[in-house]
C-alpha cells in the first residue's frame, strides 16, 4: 500500500487598514466674486485598504473661506411712484409718476438700468369741460325819464351773456338792472 500526502496550502494575508496620503494643493477660490472657498484633497492610497482592512478614517477634502471682489450688482428698476397732482382741475391737464434705478442701485461694475425704460410716465387728467361762469354784458342806455319834472325815475339794464354760464359755472352776481332818480327839479307853473 502506498501513502499519499496532501499537502494544501493557503494563502491567508492580514488584512491591511489604508493610510491617507499627503493633502495635495488648495484648489482656486470656487467663485470669481464673492464669497467662496478654496478645497483641498487627499486619498486614501498611503496604503490603499486590502483584504478587508479598514478605509481611512475622516474627510477627503478640507475647505477654508476665501473672499473674492465684490460680484457686480445691476441695477434694477424701483416700483412706480404714485401719480402726482394734475396740473388743470379741468379741461385735460397731466399727471407725472417717476420710478428710478435704484431696487438695488448698480454697484461694483453692474449694468445700469436700461435706458430705452422710460423714468418717466405722464396720463391725461380731469377731463371733464371746466365750469363757464356768467358775465355781465356792457349796461344799455338808460331808459327817458318817467317824469319831465318833480323827480322821476330812469332804469337801465344788462344781461348774463358775456359769457353765458354753461357746464356749472355761477350765475352772475349783483342785479341785471338798475333804477336812479332824474328831472328832479321842480316844475315851472304854466
Amino acid at each position: 500500500m502506498q501513502l499519499i500526502t496532501y499537502q494544501f496550502m493557503f494563502d491567508i494575508s492580514a488584512p491591511i487598514h489604508g493610510g491617507w496620503g499627503n493633502w495635495g494643493a488648495w484648489s482656486d477660490c470656487l467663485v470669481s466674486c464673492g464669497e467662496g472657498v478654496y478645497s483641498q484633497f487627499r486619498y486614501c492610497d498611503n496604503p490603499e485598504p486590502m483584504y478587508g482592512g479598514d478605509v481611512c478614517p475622516g474627510p477627503l477634502t478640507k475647505d477654508q473661506p476665501c473672499t473674492m471682489p465684490p460680484c457686480p450688482i445691476n441695477g434694477s428698476w424701483s416700483e412706480w411712484t404714485d401719480f402726482g397732482d394734475c396740473s388743470l382741475t379741468c379741461g385735460g391737464g397731466s399727471r407725472v409718476r417717476t420710478r428710478t434705478c435704484s431696487d438695488p442701485a448698480p454697484n461694483y461694475n453692474g449694468l445700469i438700468c436700461p435706458i430705452d425704460d422710460p423714468t418717466e410716465e405722464s396720463e391725461i387728467c380731469n377731463t371733464d369741460t371746466c365750469p363757464v361762469h356768467g358775465g355781465w354784458s356792457e349796461w344799455e342806455l338808460w331808459d327817458t325819464c318817467t317824469k319831465s319834472c318833480n323827480g322821476g325815475l330812469r332804469s337801465r339794464s344788462r344781461t348774463c351773456d358775456n359769457p353765458v354760464p354753461q357746464f356749472g359755472g355761477d350765475d352772475c352776481d349783483d342785479s341785471s338792472s338798475v333804477t336812479e332818480s332824474c328831472n328832479v327839479q321842480g316844475c315851472i307853473p304854466i
